[in-house]
């Protein structure tokens, strides 16, 4: 499994500066480096280990539930089951992250991102995974059994980071009954005509069937981003001030001042930290698992101070070399 998981990362980065570079071609699109950056390095690692919590409370709600329905073991109809579940449960989890203020306060990260691509897809809240157990719970109280849950939303995860492809207008016949990047950058556009529209995840039947469907209006281009967006690159703000404000702290120092820091340096100190974090995926079960929780601290705090230094904080490099010498260390002693 954790060999899955660090080729799926390695696959996702490569996808996505493929297509940044396909973009700025085909299209002469200008690539916003930075904006790439905190895409990829939003707290993916910190995200992942809460995805972790995620799936650990999903099979505790399976492991005690009084209502278990179904045989334990996978067939071919749970899988199926499983899939469908998984989608009607992301719809209504997608749809109530827009009316309710504390979940929205979670999910606005993702809606903050102005430029439609691959990256985007990748470019989520710490807690979103948490927010998220409440509405796949029912998969697990009827009995769906935890490697169906963790397999079905995988290839769920993966459709949905296609949806963010800006290199893709049409996807054919599959426009008919999925949602692809055609419907998906309709949901994110702050127009008003669609606002709140095409929630779904993979297929488009929850959308039609509960009324959330609009198709792009030929003379309203699409506008990306949030009307007053919090506007820091700071992965650990980007996912705490949306939720301060909503408890009521407004007064945070949040800079404004535009990087000064060599670009190509941040972008290399980037590439590390998503190796880094391939690594400490790899690594999991070869590590104590006290050595492996500071991997994951280490790496969740460079991933801060890349942010700093986008922000022009003189205390982001100096962090970040210092997280860097620890992460060599550990790696030579478990060598």
């Amino acid at each position: 499994m954790n060999y899955i998981y660090a080729i799926s990362f390695a696959l996702m980065l490569a996808a996505v500066l493929v297509e940044a570079v396909a973009l700025k071609f085909t299209e002469e699109k200008s690539i916003s480096w930075l904006d790439l950056l905190f895409n990829m390095d939003s707290g993916h690692i910190v995200m992942w280990f809460f995805r972790g919590i995620e799936i650990s409370g999903y099979t505790l709600i399976y492991r005690y539930s009084p209502f278990n329905m179904i045989s334990p073991e996978p067939s071919m109809f749970i899988w199926i089951l499983g899939f469908f579940a998984w989608d009607f449960g992301f719809y209504w989890l997608h749809r109530y992250h827009h009316k309710i203020k504390l979940l929205w306060a979670v999910h606005v990260v993702h809606h903050e991102g102005e430029h439609f691509n691959l990256s985007l897809g990748a470019r989520n809240s710490w807690y979103s995974s948490i927010t998220s157990l409440p509405f796949f719970a029912p998969m697990a109280l009827i009995g769906i059994n935890p490697v169906v849950f963790v397999g079905v939303s995988s290839i769920h995860y993966t459709v949905q980071l296609y949806n963010h492809c800006g290199l893709i207008k049409n996807s054919g016949i599959l426009d008919k009954f999925m949602i692809t990047p055609k419907h998906h950058r309709i949901h994110h556009g702050l127009n008003l005509e669609y606002v709140d529209k095409n929630f779904g995840g993979t297929f488009l039947v929850w959308d039609k069937l509960f009324g959330t469907f609009q198709k792009e209006i030929p003379h309203i281009p699409v506008q990306f981003g949030i009307k007053k967006p919090f506007g820091s690159l700071n992965p650990f703000w980007a996912s705490h001030l949306p939720i301060m404000k909503f408890f009521g702290f407004h007064k945070v120092s949040v800079s404004t001042k535009k990087q000064k820091t060599s670009l190509s340096r941040i972008l290399i100190y980037g590439l590390l930290s998503y190796a880094a974090a391939i690594w400490v995926i790899l690594s999991q079960p070869t590590i104590p698992f006290v050595f492996h929780l500071i991997l994951v601290l280490i790496v969740c705090m460079q991933t801060v101070a890349l942010g700093a230094m986008s922000e022009d904080r003189k205390w982001g490099e100096p962090s970040w070399l210092g997280m860097q010498v620890l992460l060599i260390l550990v790696f030579f002693i478990f060598l």
